[in-house]
């Protein structure tokens, strides 16, 4: 059986797509990410500098655990308890407590360790 291909990088210098043929190859997995242009739903001033919450990166996905740590008001460092599978710059990070929205952002860069 034939896998699909998915672009784990981008080298737009040198003109290269890195690419991977298995859902679960280790280079589609990421470990953490920025996110920045914030939209707190409360005031961002009550959120204490490192905190531990949920995130959701795709619809209808699961609810996972993270650890968000702000670099600037509008940009934080987000990272995943366990790796996750093609998070992309470009798409919005949503982050809870338990039911409650606290607020999201836009993905803006992702950190693998392979």
């Amino acid at each position: 059986m034939k896998l699909p291909y998915f672009v784990v990088e981008k080298d737009v210098a040198n003109n290269i797509l890195y690419v991977a043929n298995d859902n679960e190859n280790k280079w589609l997995m990421d470990n953490s990410c920025t996110v920045n242009q914030l939209n707190w739903i409360n005031n961002d001033e009550n959120l204490p500098k490192i905190f531990h919450c949920n995130a959701k990166f795709r619809y209808r996905q699961p609810d996972v655990g993270v650890t968000i740590t702000f670099i600037s008001l509008d940009e934080i460092k987000v990272e995943f308890e366990t790796p996750m599978r093609a998070v992309t710059p470009g798409q919005t990070a949503v982050f809870y407590n338990g039911d409650i929205c606290l607020g999201g952002g836009v993905i803006n860069e992702i950190f693998k360790d392979n």
